[in-house]
């Protein structure tokens, strides 16, 4: 399975795996005070994507 096809589904099936990898699985279980792990997750890495977008646009 390819690195973007890990992380191609809205249900986050993924997401738990890769928590779980780098060593914060009780992240991905996190549901308290208005906050989710799993979205929380998501959104971290589409801003890394964004970072690794903008740095290759300019340095290329």
């Amino acid at each position: 399975m390819g690195l973007v096809a890990l992380f191609r589904t809205l249900e986050y099936r993924n997401l738990p795996t890769l928590l779980q990898h780098t060593g914060s699985p009780g992240f991905a279980e996190l549901r308290t005070a208005g906050m989710n792990g799993m979205y929380l997750t998501d959104q971290a890495l589409h801003q890394t994507a964004l970072l690794v977008s903008a740095l290759l646009i300019t340095l290329v």
